[in-house]
């Protein structure tokens, strides 16, 4: 079937790919006996699964076979990417932890550091006796990571972590030690971001303290002086605007 290939679906990528050992013996195979297993495209020319298979016919000069199927949505392809990955790779238990707890981050079923109930206890992927510790595992590495992010580049080790897992550089046990050594870590250089606005806002708590708790502002008989009701007029700006950002502040991390 003629498939006219758009691009390799960025989820398919995430997958490692095999050795050159592995594709050279593809390729042989392909090139003796044709193309066993079809690749699969979504109906926008996107390749969802076989790009190994691919890459052997390239090398093998043969032409590849290709079929298209309709998915409903994205979630259903990366249901479909997970599924036929797990299925086929040898790939660690830890490794089909990181990528089935990376599906569930993209769902917005981990919150507040914790999985969604009867998130993680799907049959169709407790692939190991010790499942919901792999999870567990594997959750923390995503929080560590994602916290190592908004840190800064410094912290790029710990950010790339689930990556390594995913490609097998990084077993998913010494990704969790390290990250449960990074949580101290972390902790202190949050501490530290947060020191000056800390700072700032015991001052303006103590201003606001003040204020509220001094004489009340004289009623006089006459307008105010211009630069008497400028320099009001900016302070009580000022207020608001710290009010605010403090407020958005709230609203965002709610």
């Amino acid at each position: 079937m003629t498939v006219e290939l758009t691009e390799i679906h960025p989820l398919a990528l995430e997958y490692p790919a095999l050795s050159d050992d592995d594709l050279g013996s593809m390729s042989a195979d392909i090139a003796a006996n044709g193309q066993h297993d079809p690749i699969i495209c979504d109906q926008h020319g996107r390749l969802i699964d076989g790009r190994n298979r691919l890459e052997a016919c390239r090398r093998a000069e043969a032409e590849p076979v290709f079929v298209t199927r309709e998915f409903a949505d994205e979630d259903e392809i990366a249901a479909f990417i997970l599924s036929v990955n797990v299925e086929k790779r040898s790939l660690s238990n830890g490794q089909k932890a990181m990528f089935r707890a990376c599906d569930l981050v993209r769902q917005k079923s981990r919150v507040a550091g914790r999985w969604k109930r009867g998130s993680i206890d799907n049959p169709e992927f407790r692939i190991s006796s010790g499942w919901v510790d792999l999870m567990t595992k594997a959750g923390l590495v995503l929080d560590v990571a994602a916290r190592a992010a908004a840190l800064g580049p410094e912290y790029a080790l710990f950010a790339d972590q689930p990556a390594q897992v995913k490609n097998g550089t990084l077993t998913l046990d010494a990704a969790h030690r390290i990250a449960q050594d990074f949580e101290s870590k972390a902790a202190m250089q949050e501490m530290a971001i947060w020191l000056p606005f800390t700072k700032a806002s015991g001052q303006l708590e103590q201003l606001s303290i003040e204020a509220s708790q001094a004489i009340e502002l004289p009623i006089v008989g006459s307008p105010l002086k211009k630069p008497h009701r400028t320099q009001l007029e900016e302070t009580a700006k000022r207020f608001n605007a710290v009010a605010t950002a403090i407020r958005a502040y709230l609203k965002e991390n709610a």
